[in-house]
């Protein structure tokens, strides 16, 4: 298990002791989380890279279902969007669950011909093969939030397989009357149709479609 963090925990001592456990920290304390997420995939070792936010929103029981589906894809993404698999008290509902549709939805429609379904972009548990990581690397430029969204873009320029499954999300604070995040801002939601919107424009000026990349063609970072 590879955990980054911005600095080192206060009394999590005997938890990143374990020998099975591997904390990164960036250089510096205030990078953004895009940069966070990218350095601890480009820390794991293993064939199978499963990302997953720490805030105790996500249950690890979950992890079975990705690992089933990434028999038969490049990539497997989590949904929130379902409603019977959302906690009371979390606030995927609402004027933030037609958000986070309404930017897949868009995505899709920027992509129609590969046939692709999406209704969240933004969660962070999935699970990728590391190959297709690799693959992919070279391509994710940004470093804020949004490059949970680059992330699935540049997994279909890559003309590679994609399937989206509901997963379980909580509300790990019950004192808390749902779960608030940073990241739910006029802000972010513009960078993140920027992105999207960039992106389109640039497989438009190529006039075709981008083949395939095989691992080959890169080097891991």
């Amino acid at each position: 298990m590879v955990v980054t963090i911005r600095q080192t925990p206060t009394g999590l001592d005997r938890a990143t002791a374990h020998p099975k456990v591997r904390v990164v920290t960036p250089s510096v304390s205030d990078v953004p989380t895009g940069t966070l997420i990218t350095l601890g995939l480009d820390a794991a070792r293993g064939d199978v890279l499963v990302l997953c936010a720490g805030d105790g929103t996500f249950s690890p029981t979950d992890v079975d279902k990705l690992l089933v589906y990434l028999r038969d894809a490049d990539l497997v993404l989590g949904t929130r969007t379902t409603r019977q698999m959302i906690e009371q008290g979390s606030n995927m509902r609402g004027v933030v669950r037609a958000v986070h549709v309404a930017l897949a939805k868009v995505t899709e429609l920027a992509w129609w011909s590969f046939e692709v379904r999406f209704t969240d972009l933004g969660c962070y548990y999935r699970a990728l093969w590391r190959s297709t990581y690799l693959a992919i690397r070279p391509q994710l430029t940004t470093a804020g939030v949004e490059v949970l969204v680059e992330m699935i873009i540049e997994v279909l320029r890559a003309q590679r397989r994609i399937v989206e499954i509901p997963v379980n999300y909580h509300n790990p604070d019950v004192e808390q009357r749902g779960v608030r995040s940073v990241y739910q801002t006029p802000g972010v939601f513009w960078r993140i149709l920027q992105l999207i919107v960039r992106k389109r424009l640039a497989d438009a000026r190529l006039g075709h479609r981008r083949r395939p990349l095989a691992v080959a063609d890169v080097q891991a970072p």
